[in-house]
């Protein structure tokens, strides 16, 4: 948007906010000439004292006011704490307020810093939490999963939506990625549909297996309320209201308790009456008990006479097999 002023010797471009990638930057000055002198410009002959000059002058002129920092994960690894701190201020300092983006390991490390940093940078967390179980947006997610499947995932959506959060804790990424492991499933049994059994495979596979510790970590979390641990990546570092987790709560242990509840009718019903139900859909096939291998009947112990006279026996068969033949 061009802004005209009669301080200005022609038009002004307007830009309402700077937005900058942490990917593959490993200082501040890198950040700084990327508003300044762009992406493709060396930065070589500016020391980072004229660049935030610079970056103040272009902010006040064009109006910035805001400026975005994201996919900060990419500087927390093989830096120190201390240096990705003064990359956060450095950007600070230009003067507009700034949002940057985090993970918890990230923060984790920030939290360690003096009060004085900890204030500028940590000053008005905004935590982006994962759908609750039975919340619309959940389901309309699930839903919108489902329409571009084109017909190849056929469930109820309260049951999908219900098995979906209980095997990714409402991480969009997982439930993409587990849909997709679930139609392979249902590929190699010889199906063109997907089934709220080819969910539970796909959940208990090798290449889901990374992601499933990580779930139930998170569930366990939610039940326990755990405040320490070492999967710093999984735990929240700010305290959140006893209300965000009562949902999740509610929805786990209510999930427990059915497959409880399941597990039980199924362990007291005959080899019959629970085949009809695996064949009925009744009962999943990851509740049933899985059928015991049949073992071979212990070896009947033999009398030494007895082996002796099975080894004679055993010789004379022998002897007349290799017998050579009366020539015609």
């Amino acid at each position: 948007m061009d802004f005209f002023c009669d301080h200005f010797d022609g038009p002004v471009e307007l830009i309402s906010h700077w937005h900058a990638s942490a990917r593959g930057k490993a200082s501040g000055k890198q950040l700084l000439s990327g508003f300044v002198l762009g992406s493709e410009v060396s930065s070589g002959k500016f020391n980072l004292a004229k660049l935030l000059v610079e970056c103040r002058r272009l902010a006040n002129r064009c109006g910035v006011s805001v400026v975005m920092l994201d996919e900060t994960q990419h500087i927390n690894t093989g830096l120190g704490v201390s240096k990705i701190t003064d990359i956060l201020l450095t950007l600070a300092a230009i003067g507009p307020p700034v949002i940057f983006v985090s993970n918890y390991s990230l923060v984790h490390k920030l939290l360690g810093r003096n009060s004085e940093d900890k204030q500028r940078v940590l000053s008005e967390p905004r935590i982006m939490l994962p759908d609750l179980p039975q919340s619309q947006d959940w389901k309309d997610y699930v839903a919108e999963c489902v329409r571009v499947s084109g017909g190849q995932i056929q469930v109820d959506i309260d049951e999908l939506s219900a098995e979906l959060y209980r095997f990714t804790f409402g991480i969009k990424r997982l439930a993409v990625q587990l849909l997709k492991l679930a139609y392979i499933e249902c590929r190699s049994d010889g199906r063109v549909v997907v089934k709220l059994l080819d969910i539970s495979r796909a959940y208990r596979s090798s290449a889901y297996s990374s992601n499933s510790s990580d779930v139930e970590e998170l569930q366990l979390q939610a039940i326990h309320s755990r405040k320490t641990g070492s999967r710093l990546d999984l735990r929240c570092p700010f305290d959140l209201p006893a209300s965000t987790y009562t949902n999740v709560v509610k929805f786990a242990l209510a999930d427990r308790e059915d497959r409880v509840n399941a597990a039980i009718f199924d362990s007291s019903r005959t080899e019959q009456e629970r085949a009809m139900g695996r064949l009925t859909g009744l009962i999943p096939q990851d509740i049933s008990r899985p059928t015991k291998t049949v073992r071979r009947p212990p070896i009947k112990k033999v009398s030494a006479e007895e082996m002796e006279s099975n080894f004679h026996a055993l010789v004379d068969s022998i002897k007349q097999k290799a017998k050579p033949k009366n020539p015609k």
